[in-house]
């Protein structure tokens, strides 16, 4: 009887043993799987604070690219647009310089014609007159020839010739002396006064006159046809910016 008693002891005893190293084993397994756990929440927290962080600074990349090409974009833009309006200017001005110079050429031809014309008319005698007078005190020689185009030489008479030296000796203050001249003459329209000696000329003829009048006439043109325009332009601009 004792004997079972003891044996029913160690039996329970090797139980009681047993299920306390299960329970051992439990908590070492669940405390395994706790620290498991932690670690591994640790990692995808971590991994996805990385993750974050990463794409974060992908975006404010992404952003900054998108910004320096909005710039760069707009800096060419303006580039661009400064370039045309550049070329627009400079291609307006040589237009407009353009049309002035068409609009002197035609002026200045129709001068031509009209004093062309003019030879015909009783007052071209008084220009003619002007001119000759014009030339020979310029000339200031005391002895000089006269000549100037074969409808104008019809017109130099010895009355012309002694009304010119009155005038031009009064000028000058010095006899001076006047003839025509013996060579063919001028093919173009206007009167050359050259000295007796031939060394020094003084040239009115109409083409030489009018160069010397150039830029007065360009200037009369240019006030005449475009002054006001200009005026105008730049009000409008000023009243458009206020």
């Amino acid at each position: 009887m004792s004997m079972i008693g003891d044996k029913h002891k160690h039996a329970v005893s090797g139980v009681d043993a047993l299920v306390s190293v299960e329970n051992g084993t439990e908590r070492i397994l669940a405390g395994i799987a706790a620290d498991a756990a932690r670690e591994a929440a640790s990692i995808i927290a971590e991994t996805e604070k990385v993750a974050a962080e990463r794409i974060a600074f992908a975006r404010q990349k992404a952003e900054g690219v998108r910004t320096e090409a909005v710039k760069k974009a707009e800096e060419q833009a303006a580039q661009i647009k400064q370039t045309v309006l550049s070329s627009l200017k400079i291609a307006l001005k040589r237009e407009k310089m353009r049309t002035q110079d068409g609009l002197l050429q035609e002026i200045m031809a129709h001068v031509h014609r009209k004093l062309a014309a003019a030879v015909t008319a009783p007052e071209y005698r008084s220009t003619l007159v002007n001119w000759i007078v014009e030339a020979a005190t310029g000339l200031g020689a005391s002895s000089a020839v006269v000549n100037a185009s074969a409808a104008e030489r019809t017109l130099i008479d010895d009355r012309m010739l002694h009304e010119v030296k009155v005038r031009a000796s009064s000028l000058l203050h010095t006899s001076v002396d006047l003839t025509i001249a013996s060579e063919a003459p001028l093919v173009e329209q206007g009167i050359v006064v050259t000295a007796a000696d031939g060394r020094t000329a003084f040239n009115n003829q109409v083409a030489t006159r009018i160069r010397r009048m150039e830029q007065q006439i360009r200037n009369r043109v240019y006030d005449a046809l475009f002054a006001d325009k200009t005026r105008s332009d730049r009000s409008n601009r000023e009243s458009e910016q206020s």
